[in-house]
């Protein structure tokens, strides 16, 4: 009862009203939430000074991410555009409330209104977590001090965060945020613009590393909403993800029918699908299930620029196993 209370139309158009401004929404989320203990990758759980009182988690969430989702592209600047991916993926990893996760990716998918940069990989790797502390420690003197304006090493703070740019670790949040510092206290022009662009992209690297981690959730909507914000921020790695790590999952009706529907929505996508799961949607096109079948075909016959009305299933077929080998930097080669 307390689930359908707090969705409800009625009281979620309340909530939206209760924080009808998109950058209080950030302050409030983040405030609650914000990520500075000691160190780049530790977190902080109490609320800070100034932070309104928290009645019930669940709502204060909710209200403040359908803001989020609902901001307008001059309510929130770069910046802060980043900061909210950020802080929707935190709550996606951490929050205990199934509904709060499922909107949280849903605010993703709005949010994060573009793919990957083509030079940020998405596979974890292994990096060396005091040698880059050493490295921000600087920075990070400076920022709390409040003098980062006048930080004279502010292009070392750039190097060593681009060095992270190929990574996709559970730091992409940790340096999202401290990107965003940066850019806001930047000494120039050039570097806040600089800065700005490695906060965005470690956001949508830390919204594809929640959305994978998402996949194993033990609610079903979530693994769907995961499955829409994996396939819009990089659809090569992403079929690679889901054709390899989550198959089981994906067996399912709801989510079967939910990646077919998906993957329909990008025309020419075929090459960009990963072997994995290239396997997978073809055994789909022998299922017994008439339904399943149907929607099979018509779903690969759009990724293989297909007419899904008229293309037949021994046409689909022979287009699909005759794709070529699978190459990653096609990624996204499709539209949205």
């Amino acid at each position: 009862m307390h689930l359908l209370r707090v969705v409800g139309a009625s009281s979620l158009a309340a909530l939206c009203l209760r924080c009808a401004e998109p950058r209080a929404a950030l302050r409030d989320l983040e405030a609650f939430d914000d990520g500075r203990s000691p160190g780049i990758q530790g977190y902080a759980r109490t609320p800070q000074p100034g932070a309104p009182p928290i009645d019930d988690p669940v709502e204060f969430a909710l209200g403040r991410i359908a803001t989020l989702a609902a901001a307008g592209a001059d309510e929130l600047d770069a910046i802060e555009r980043a900061r909210a991916i950020e802080v929707c993926a935190r709550l996606v990893l951490r929050d205990p409330s199934r509904i709060v996760r499922a909107q949280a990716l849903r605010a993703l998918s709005r949010l994060g209104a573009a793919r990957l940069p083509a030079h940020a990989a998405v596979e974890e790797a292994t990096f060396d977590e005091p040698a880059l502390d050493a490295a921000l420690a600087p920075a990070l003197s400076a920022l709390q001090g409040g003098a980062f304006a006048e930080f004279a090493d502010w292009r070392s703070t750039l190097q060593a965060l681009r060095a992270q740019q190929r990574e996709t670790t559970a730091l992409a949040g940790s340096l999202c945020r401290l990107s965003a510092r940066c850019a806001a206290a930047a000494p120039s022009h050039e570097a806040a613009a600089e800065f700005a662009g490695l906060a965005h992209t470690f956001a949508l690297q830390a919204a594809f590393t929640a959305a994978g981690s998402a996949l194993a959730d033990a609610e079903p909507l979530v693994r769907a909403r995961a499955l829409a914000v994996l396939l819009d921020l990089e659809l090569a790695v992403a079929t690679q993800i889901i054709g390899t790590r989550y198959q089981p999952a994906l067996k399912a009706g709801l989510l079967r029918t939910e990646l077919l529907r998906l993957l329909a929505q990008r025309p020419g996508s075929a090459p960009s699908v990963h072997p994995a799961l290239r396997r997978e949607l073809r055994a789909e096109l022998e299922s017994p299930d008439a339904a399943v079948c149907f929607h099979a075909r018509r779903s690969l016959a759009v990724l293989l620029s297909l007419d899904p009305e008229a293309a037949g299933l021994p046409q689909v077929r022979a287009a699909w196993d005759s794709l070529g080998d699978w190459d990653a930097r096609r990624a996204g080669s499709g539209p949205r």
